[in-house]
This record gives structure tokens, sequence and C-alpha cells, in this order.
């Protein structure tokens, strides 16, 4: 997913998107833990989704703690 694309979600749908995120990281370790196969870069790929995500949430956040001030 796009950075552009993230920043234009609503903060409601990125915090859904993020607990979606979480559930298919903890299904990737648990495909792994059972040594299934799968892409390892996908751990990364997923982590630095959840983070950019996380981040444009706290700046959302915080530019409309400074409008409302």
């Amino acid at each position: 997913m796009k950075l552009d694309e993230i920043r234009e979600m609503s903060i409601a749908d990125l915090k859904e998107k993020v607990v979606e995120l979480k559930k298919k990281l903890f299904t990737l370790r648990m495909d792994k833990a059972v040594q299934k196969e799968i892409d390892p870069s996908e751990f990364g790929k997923t982590r630095k989704t959840i983070a950019q995500m996380k981040t444009v949430i706290r700046e959302k956040l915080a530019k409309k703690e400074v409008q409302d001030a």
C-alpha cells in the first residue's frame, strides 16, 4: 500500500486496517512456527505498513489537536 493511499484514509479506517495487519502478522508467525512455506519478506512489509499507518494516525491527530486549540 502506497503512503499516498494511506494518507487519504480516515483515522477509523486506518485503525481497522492496523488491526487487520496485526492479525496477518500473527498468522505469519504461526505459519513460520509450524514450518509452513512463507515469504520471509512479508514480515518486513507488514511491519513497515503498520508503522506507516500508525505514523499517519499520529500526524492526523496532532493536526486535529492544533486546529482545535
